[in-house]
């Protein structure tokens, strides 16, 4: 009966999970160990402070002991602004400190098929994974193209939005997929083609080793063949600082002292780790160089603990003693953990709490567990911390020792080690034994969420020696192909030149590994080169020689015939390869070998395998002869570098084992990063301490909204009877408020707000009368940065109507450009110029009243108004701006009764004072078919410096309060201009570019997203409804000009 159990236990591992479930739990057995149930860790790849970009770096920074930490850099913020030793100032860091990347902005979009538009949308994070995913693949010597279409999964941890939080540009078709963590997994799986489970996962700081935790799951069940864990986390915004710091959780010396008695908090760092995980079988069969195995993980939560954020010293232990018992093959006791890389921030309170967990889990020991933290080395990762300190303990297992942890001088006196365990103070040896070594990993989150990882030494590397493919004396003096790939020139000739420096220092006997490496475990798709040959130094040479193919060029048709009378065994080595051709046939059937070529015309490449070319061939360029190998595998060179496919698995079968390859040669580009919005009271403006005493002059200060925190209300009542100069402005006898009332008062909002002096997305919906005293409320919502002015018009519902709206902004990058006094006289020169009295008295309609009339004159040249503002004792303080304004509306027709009706984008710093006089430059347009004018204003001092500007201006007359509608141009050429224009905009081409009108935009850049936003933008400048597809079905400028033309005709225009 024994016998038949253990018979069907031992069948059961061919069904799947739950099969295999059900029918051991009816049998009453446990499943059977299996070395299967483990997991190898076969690749690594790192992106880290201190010049860690690669495994080997990496040991090395350990090794020599070094802290990465130092200030922050000038490209990221201001540290000295932010700094505050107060931890209760808001806005402020109490450190100047962290762990930073060198380079975060680099990135070689092409391996990804993303075009710089894109590119330059995407959290910098989603940038750095794609690249070290890559690395990590290679170190793994695993060929990313073969691996498309395969359920491969991808699990990453991370917990920082910073690019979300201080990107500022305007929003696009590639915005939402930029800046969505969950697309920081989902980019990976889409840019590689991998199948499986593709998730990011955000449980604060213990968030990668739950990636871990779902990867190993997700493997031992069947789901994914590989896996890629990720942990990334950037700084791009000092608002992390500010919070962690009132948090009380940082490091006023950006030491982590981890342990000590002199911990004070953690320092923060940044960077990405990734490590590929397979089935310890799989890794083993394909002869993979295997790092460490994963033996267990698990998770669990504080549940209901003194607080959210309070660590649970018995759910630390819980999960770990589950870690432990969750091990493959078989359950691993506490007493063996060698070592364990602790979370450690160095808190005072933490660190102990996570000693003493550990202490109880160990238990009596003979020999106590180290433990240390590479935290002292990098600063707390985050969400990227677990998978960092993973790689560290990998390493230390290969390198067989355990580095220093650092900043240790004296044991917090709240730790009490209890024999147990023993901190890492001093570097120690690791090697292997009879007994395997074993180290745990522990991840805490703030979130409650606990991680534990298991990991052991590998196994003896014997899987190399199972490694079929070309070795011994004979491979060594047969010839190999050599192939390689980019995708584009430079990094194909960069590749080969670092190829060529390891050739030169190559051992010949293991020439045949190297190469059999080099075409299945490195990818080959892009532009490509290939070398055949025998002696290392040889191919070196021909490497350098090595002429690079031109992009574009199509892969040769082929034409086989083969001689298997002269050398069969030679024909049966081609046919293994299995390459596609036209046609394959027997070199002496004349006939038919020439009644083929004639029906296949000029062009194909003719390969004779086995033997000569006969006469009867004749003198061809596109003929190839193979009497023996040499010349097969040249032929092989020469197929792969004209883009022929060719199965390299089947030019060296069997597993092939693991060789360190030279890394592919990133050609990257720089994405510059918007700089990050100020924290709260960062750099104000040095009037907002003034404002909340003493208020605004008519709205006074700011209520809050006990239901909505997030509402700002101001409220003001404007009566004539009490404030006559309300009444400077009538339209048709009737006064009204000004734009430049409305503007003054949402900057006021925002100064007092600690904003920027700037509004964006400005509309007027309609004139505010002041026939009667008006109730008014400007309401600000700090939710979305929003603005509403209200004016009660009754009672109950719907008593308040709105009348003008917009929203806070920053100031632009680009400020708007001055003039030199040269330019202002030049342009007076040319203009024709009116008095400003006779200006006001043209606008009978229009009244302004003393304190607003401050045009003195104005000059106007075609679509150019310059004006000079007189600077009165009786003028308002908004007299200015009401003036610059009105040098917009007098374009309006009708008497020039023009009103603003709409701003896309406002900067003044109000009130507008010059010591001397105050001008006020428009660039006007106005519409075809509508009585609108759009335009540019710039409010400048006598020396043309710029006191404010307002962008985007549409001005109409009073009864026109309907919205912007603009129309298709009647003439085809400005018609083509406007294209030419957006289209530059969407791809973001210089704007000096010339574009071909026939030429393919797709050529450019354009995809299927960017051809949305085309159609978008296109729609937003002629003011009718195009549909998605519109720049899709009409792929050129002339194109689209052609049917915007057919489009106009059609409504009558």
């Amino acid at each position: 009966m024994n016998q038949t159990i253990d018979t069907l236990a031992k069948l059961a591992a061919d069904l799947s999970d739950r099969e295999r479930a059900l029918l051991l739990d009816a049998l009453g057995v446990g499943a059977p160990a299996s070395p299967e149930d483990s997991l190898a860790l076969v690749g690594i790849g790192c992106r880290l402070p201190g010049g860690a970009d690669d495994p080997e770096a990496l040991w090395a920074l350990l090794e020599a002991g070094r802290d990465a930490v130092d200030r922050i850099p000038d490209q990221r913020w201001d540290a000295d602004a932010l700094f505050s030793p107060n931890p209760e100032a808001r806005g402020r860091s109490v450190t100047r400190y962290g762990a930073f990347l060198s380079d975060i902005e680099g990135f070689d979009p092409r391996p990804f098929d993303l075009t710089e538009v894109e590119a330059g949308r995407m959290d910098p994070q989603q940038r750095l994974l794609l690249e070290v995913a890559h690395e990590a693949l290679e170190d793994a010597g695993l060929a990313p193209d073969r691996l498309r279409g395969q359920p491969v999964g991808v699990f990453v941890g991370s917990c920082g939005h910073d690019f979300e939080v201080q990107r500022s540009g305007p929003a696009d078709v590639h915005t939402l997929t930029g800046v969505l963590s969950s697309v920081l997994a989902g980019r990976i799986s889409h840019a590689f083609g991998f199948e499986g489970p593709s998730l990011t996962v955000d449980t604060a700081c213990s968030s990668s080793l739950v990636a871990l935790h779902l990867a190993r799951a997700s493997l031992l069940r069947g789901e994914c063949s590989l896996a890629l864990v990720a942990g990334v986390n950037l700084m791009l915004s000092p608002t992390g600082y500010d919070r962690l710091s009132r948090a009380r959780a940082l490091s006023p010396d950006g030491r982590c002292r981890t342990f000590d008695a002199q911990a004070k908090g953690y320092a923060r760092g940044e960077g990405v780790g990734v490590v590929v995980l397979t089935r310890l079988a799989d890794a083993r069969r394909r002869a993979d160089r295997i790092w460490a195995v994963v033996a267990g993980s698990a998770v669990n939560h504080d549940g209901r603990s003194a607080s959210l954020t309070a660590p649970s010293g018995a759910r630390q232990r819980a999960v770990i003693e589950a870690a432990l018992a969750s091990a493959r093959p078989t359950a691993i006791r506490a007493a063996e953990l060698d070592y364990v890389e602790a979370h450690g921030t160095g808190t005072p309170l933490g660190d102990p709490i996570e000693v003493e967990a550990l202490r109880e889990v160990l238990g009596p020991r003979d020999q106590p567990c180290v433990i240390g933290s590479i935290k002292t080395n990098l600063g707390h990762l985050e969400g990227a911390a677990g998978v960092v300190g993973l790689i560290k303990v990998a390493l230390s297992l290969t390198h067989e020792q355990i580095p220093r942890h650092l900043h240790f001088e004296q044991l917090n006196p709240r730790i009490d080690l209890g024999g147990a365990v023993e901190i890492a103070a001093a570097a120690r040896p690791w090697p292997r034994g009879p007994r395997r070594r074993i180290a745990g990993v522990s991840g805490f989150g703030i979130s409650g969420t606990n991680a534990h990882v298991i990991l052991c030494e590998a196994p003896e590397a014997a899987a190399e020696a199972e490694a079929s493919g070309p070795r011994g004396s004979a491979a060594a003096r047969a010839p190999v192909v050599l192939p390689l790939a980019g995708h584009d020139r430079e990094a194909l000739g960069e590749l080969a030149r670092r190829y060529a420096a390891c050739l030169a220092e190559l051992d010949a006997a293991a020439l045949p590994g190297f190469a059999a490496a080099a075409a299945t475990r490195r990818g080959q798709s892009g532009l490509r080169v290939a070398v055949s040959g025998r002696d290392p130094r040889a191919l070196a040479q021909a490497l350098l020689d090595a002429a690079l193919p031109e992009p574009g060029r199509a892969p040769p048709r082929l034409v086989v015939l083969r001689d298997p009378s002269f050398d069969a065994a030679l024909c049966q080595r081609w046919a293994s390869w299995a390459i596609p051709c036209e046609a394959e046939l027997a070199l002496g059937d004349r006939g038919g070998v020439e009644a083929a070529l004639a029906e296949l015309g000029a062009g194909p490449l003719i390969l004779v395998i086995g033997g000569q070319a006969p006469e009867w061939l004749g003198e061809r360029d596109q003929l190839r002869a193979c009497p023996d190998l040499d010349a097969l595998f040249e032929l092989l060179a020469e197929l792969h570098g004209r883009g022929v496919e060719i199965d390299w698995s089947a030019v060296y079968p069997g597993p092939v084992a693991h060789v360190s390859l030279p890394p592919y040669p990133w050609q990257r580009r720089r994405f510059a990063l918007d700089a990050p919005a100020p924290v709260e009271r960062v750099d104000r403006d040095p009037r907002v301490d003034e404002l909340p005493r003493r208020g605004h002059p008519r709205f006074g200060e700011a209520r809050r909204v006990a239901t909505a925190p997030g509402l700002r209300v101001w409220q003001a009542e404007l009566d004539l009877a009490r404030d006559a100069s309300l009444g400077a402005l009538r339209v048709a006898g009737v006064p009204v408020v000004s734009a430049a009332l409305t503007i003054e008062a949402a900057l006021a909002a925002a100064l007092a707000l600690g904003r920027a002096p700037a509004l964006s997305e400005l509309q007027f919906e309609a004139e505010l009368e002041l026939d009667r005293p008006r109730e008014l409320q400007l309401i600000v919502d700090l939710e979305v940065d929003s603005f509403e002015l209200f004016a009660r018009e009754g009672e109950g519902e719907g008593a308040w109507r709105r009348h003008a709206s917009g929203r806070l902004a920053e100031r632009e990058a680009e400020r708007a450009a001055e003039l030199s006094v040269a330019e202002l006289e030049q342009l007076r020169a040319r203009a024709s110029v009116h008095a400003g009295s006779e200006l006001y008295e043209r606008r009978a309609a229009v009244e302004h009243g003393p304190e607003l009339e401050a045009i003195a004159a104005l000059w106007i040249d075609g679509d150019q108004r310059l004006a000079e503002l007189e600077r009165r004792a009786s003028a308002s303080e908004i007299a200015a701006l009401d003036a610059a304004l009105q040098v917009l509306s007098t374009r309006v027709g009708g008497g020039g009764r023009g009103r603003v009706v709409a701003i896309e984008h406002v900067e003044v710093d109000l009130p507008l004072r010059s010591p001397s006089s105050i001008w006020a430059r428009a660039e006007t347009r106005a519409d075809e078919l509508e009585p609108r004018v759009r335009g540019e204003l710039r409010i400048l001092d006598a020396e043309g410096r710029v006191l404010g500007s307002l962008r985007g201006c549409v001005a109409a007359p009073p009864a026109d309060s309907g919205p912007v509608a603009p129309t298709i141009p009647a003439e085809p050429a400005r018609l083509r201009e406007l294209v030419l224009a957006a289209t530059r905009e969407i791809l973001g081409l210089d704007p000096k570019l010339v574009i071909s009108p026939e030429q393919d935009l797709r050529e450019l850049g354009m995809d299927s997203l960017l051809s949305f936003e085309l159609a978008d933008r296109l729609s937003d400048l002629i003011g009718v409804r195009l549909d998605d597809g519109f720049s899709a079905d009409y792929p050129s400028v002339a194109a689209m000009v052609e049917a915007l033309v057919e489009l106009a005709r059609g409504d009558g225009r």
